[in-house]
């Protein structure tokens, strides 16, 4: 619930090398697979599914935990302004997403009768 909102560089040293590791949000993904996505479109991405209500749960217990958890408070802070805050204020309610389901069922259940009639079984 807050992967992908901050940013982290860790420095690693292999033979003699010192390598800055960075990974977080302005981190490409994986430019080979995801082309120009970073962590943070993933994080948004990933997390959209939640609906209005569920956001707003996860909003009251990520203040809850930041009161708790004095060394991820910077991380949970990040989470909760740059996606949080804001998907509990705009996302689809639940109560809204069951008219869309059910409409795409019906159009499912018209095509598939459409295939059946020209194309009965034997």
């Amino acid at each position: 619930m807050t992967s992908g909102f901050t940013d982290i560089t860790i420095e690693i040293t292999k033979k003699d090398r010192k390598f800055l590791i960075k990974s977080g949000k302005s981190q490409l993904l994986n430019p080979r697979l995801y082309g120009a996505m970073t962590f943070l479109d993933y994080a948004r991405y990933r997390l959209s599914i939640f609906s209005r209500e569920e956001a707003a749960a996860i909003v009251d217990y990520l203040e809850h935990k930041k009161t708790l958890e004095e060394m991820e408070r910077d991380r949970i802070e990040a989470a909760l302004s740059d996606f949080w805050r804001e998907r509990a204020r705009t996302a689809p309610r639940a109560q809204e997403l069951s008219p869309h389901i059910k409409e795409k069922e019906e159009y499912v259940a018209a095509i598939l009768e459409e295939n059946e009639a020209k194309n009965p079984k034997h």
